[in-house]
């Protein structure tokens, strides 16, 4: 490696003491290397900076020398030598992209369903996150913090720097996922929910119910007190699933009048200029912004296919008025319907729907709709058994 950049030749040696020429070369220490003999004419590698000292020991011996082959490093710089522009735009430019990975340029959101990208990026940014912010200095895991604290609808995030970029993860789920408990820990296997067997497979455990029985929330479907085979009985892993059906009851409601702003006819627009982690105003933006409704989206540039390290944020502000709006009944009811398919496919989405019994009742200034929703599903839930101390 240190010859390549140093530079290597390949010398043609012609003359009637060839051989203690070499041993000359020898002697004063320089090294020569891929020796050969082709018709009569020898070829050797030497290190471009001996070669004074090779073409000075020639004239001694009457030998005679030239270079017939030149690489490396060197002699590749060499050639642009009258191109002083060019190499130094080229050493510039690597120094400017070693420099410029050293900061964050594009964020990419994943996962994310209910939150937008552009609310995530103006909370990201809030919290010290965003397009230019040096990679070191990025406190990833108290934004992961302060974003999961101040938002009820991010239940997890994770947040990976690679280089200039960062991948963000989001986890919407409304429920944490059940802690597991480990296969040595004595448990039984409890029902979730009230319901009615209709199919069940234990794995580890002794079943109390038969299909067709109905249990109710927080009762022991399988226990983990097994026989022991000797008369006796020990505490067991248990593990089951148990799939029931059971009911679920909703109720939604929506009055006939209601006051709502609406977009009004009033638009602003205000543009930033996001460079190195700073956010410059390239207009003013509206002076009161507290009844307005606010879209946004990020513009990206790039120059020959390398995305530049600065971005245009385009802001547009509509003030809102307040109107009072009359519903009719059918809108109403399809209204409440997509309440009601809303909350099935949120809370129940991993069950099976079986059937949905609706009713609509009105009452003074609006309409209630009251719904028996019919699912089946697993209930099972393991519950550790807690023994005396």
């Amino acid at each position: 490696m240190k010859n390549y950049l140093g530079g290597k030749i390949t010398v043609s040696i012609i003359g009637a003491y060839c051989e203690r020429y070499i041993n000359g070369l020898f002697d004063e220490r320089i090294p020569l290397s891929d020796i050969r003999n082709e018709k009569g004419v020898i070829y050797a590698q030497a290190r471009r900076k001996d070669y004074l000292k090779i073409a000075k020991l020639s004239r001694k011996y009457g030998a005679r020398v030239r270079v017939v082959r030149k690489k490396g490093l060197f002699f590749r710089i060499l050639k642009y030598r009258k191109r002083v522009g060019l190499i130094l735009g080229t050493a510039l430019a690597a120094l400017m992209i070693l420099i410029l990975r050293q900061f964050v340029w594009h964020i990419d959101i994943h996962d994310n369903y209910i939150l937008t990208d552009d609310y995530i990026l103006r909370e990201l940014e809030e919290n010290g996150l965003t397009a230019g912010t040096l990679s070191s200095k990025a406190d990833v895991t108290g934004i992961e913090r302060r974003l999961m604290r101040n938002d009820d609808n991010i239940q997890w995030i994770n947040i990976e720097i690679n280089g200039s970029r960062a991948d963000v993860y989001i986890n919407e789920s409304g429920e944490e996922a059940a802690e597991e408990i480990a296969v040595n820990v004595p448990c039984n296997v409890i029902a979730g929910r009230d319901g009615v067997i209709v199919e069940s497979e234990v794995y580890s455990g002794n079943l109390l119910y038969e299909n067709g029985s109905g249990v109710i929330k927080g009762g022991i479907i399988v226990s983990g007190v097994v026989s022991s085979g000797n008369g006796g009985l020990i505490l067991a892993h248990a593990d089951a699933k148990i799939i029931a059906e059971y009911t679920d009851k909703a109720s939604f409601s929506m009055d006939r009048l209601s006051l709502e702003k609406v977009p009004g006819s009033e638009v602003y627009e205000h543009d930033q200029l996001m460079l190195l982690g700073f956010v410059f105003p390239l207009d003013s933006p509206p002076a009161d912004t507290s009844d307005m409704i606010c879209t946004e989206y990020t513009q990206g540039f790039t120059f020959c296919g390398i995305e530049l390290p600065f971005k245009i944020r385009h802001e547009k502000y509509i003030k809102q008025k307040s109107v009072t709006v009359e519903y009719k009944t059918e809108d109403i009811y399809a209204s409440l319907d997509k309440q009601l398919e809303l909350y099935i496919e949120n809370m129940f989405g991993d069950q099976e729907l079986i059937d949905v019994k609706k009713s609509y009742e009105s009452y003074d200034g609006g309409i209630r709709l009251d719904a028996e929703i019919k699912l089946r599903g697993n209930i099972a839930k393991q519950q550790v058994i807690m023994t005396a101390p």
